[in-house]
């Protein structure tokens, strides 16, 4: 009982992590697209 109760905790745990971890992703590609929009901006200016 306990080894499946651990196996699902463990699943849901997994999910969140990757969640998160693809949020920091987006989040750092955006970032990364903001700084090269404001250095196109510098560039033209």
């Amino acid at each position: 009982m306990e080894k499946i109760l651990n196996l699902r905790s463990n699943e849901g745990e997994t999910k969140i992590t990757k969640r998160m971890s693809n949020f920091e992703d987006e989040r750092s590609v955006y970032h990364r697209e903001k700084r090269i929009e404001e250095r196109r901006k510098g560039l033209g200016e």
